[in-house]
């Protein structure tokens, strides 16, 4: 059944909303984001989006999908993507709050330099926190509740047939489907209408995606930049850890503005945990993205195999 559960990913790439074949994925609302492959590498990536990138009947969002990317996958796997292209550097809201952080993403930074990039420093997109509260969550709980009754509805066999069934049954389960954490999100979204044609929620959602394509464009435009770079996380926290961390969303407004985003290796907290740099765009950059992430990759060739670990070394 599903679930909630807190996901720390590390090496990703989420592509533009509107490019890959979205049936039946997993019910993050597709008007906000999609689901993005973790891959091995950059060229791993690639291949997963053009696997499953084109347009979609299910779906209007994909229509002009299949045009959208080269033919060849191979064609953005070019090691000398960045050579002469102005990338901004986005610090605030991320550095100096780990000291391991800031030491990897200074040290890509440098790296970028060193393949040929123009660095513009002080592109730092604009806080999205306000925009969160007053618009996106209204809107995606809106969907939410939409979208997963649609699915439950059409899907054969024997389950919870909406939303609120679904929350009954985790509750008359709870020690299975929810050992660590609660369901306050989906009782939220089951409280809304549900009706991604009223007009209020149609208001949230324009308002939200508008803040979010603003909040990057308006960074690109004013400094002519080709992409933007920053830490992508702190390391991960235990699974349990609920407390809020200083550091703001490197995904957020990309996710609402349904703008590709990829994140690559830069670096080992503790010589442990992986520490990533993320590259955003606009619009159909999700070609350029990947270029830049690949010619990013060969010139720090620093990613290492993920082996379990009961705990971290030094905790008990």
């Amino acid at each position: 059944m599903p679930r909630e559960r807190h996901l720390h990913r590390r090496h990703q790439a989420h592509p533009r909303h509107d490019q890959p074949q979205r049936h039946d994925p997993y019910h993050q609302p597709p008007r906000h984001d999609t689901a993005g492959p973790i891959a091995r590498n950059t060229t791993d990536a690639a291949l997963a989006l053009w696997a499953v990138h084109g347009s979609d009947t299910a779906d209007t969002a994909t229509s002009g999908a299949d045009t959208a990317l080269p033919s060849d996958y191979r064609k953005v796997l070019d090691p000398n993507a960045l050579r002469g292209k102005r990338i901004g550097v986005w610090r605030k809201g991320h550095i100096g709050i780990d000291a391991d952080v800031d030491r990897a993403f200074d040290t890509a930074v440098k790296r970028l330099r060193a393949v040929g990039a123009t660095v513009v420093e002080g592109a730092d997109v604009a806080d999205s926190r306000d925009m969160m509260q007053k618009d996106m969550l209204p809107a995606v709980l809106t969907e939410f509740k939409h979208d997963l009754n649609a699915y439950l509805a059409a899907t054969p066999g024997p389950h919870p047939k909406n939303l609120t069934e679904l929350i009954a049954f985790n509750k008359r389960n709870s020690t299975v489907e929810m050992p660590k954490f609660g369901q306050e999100f989906f009782e939220m979204a089951d409280k809304t209408d549900g009706d991604v044609n009223a007009p209020v929620y149609r208001q949230h959602r324009s308002a939200a995606t508008r803040h979010a394509r603003q909040a990057i464009d308006g960074v690109l435009t004013e400094h002519r930049l080709d992409a933007i770079v920053t830490p992508t996380d702190l390391p991960a926290s235990p699974v349990e850890a609920l407390d809020p961390t200083p550091f703001e969303s490197s995904t957020r407004n990309s996710s609402v503005a349904g703008y590709p985003h990829i994140t690559v290796p830069a670096g080992y907290a503790r010589d442990t945990l992986p520490l990533g740099i993320s590259f955003l765009g606009t619009r159909y950059s999700d070609a350029n993205l990947l270029s830049y992430a690949y010619a990013f990759e060969k010139a720090t060739p620093i990613r290492k195999a993920p082996t379990y670990l009961p705990t971290l070394p030094g905790r008990s």
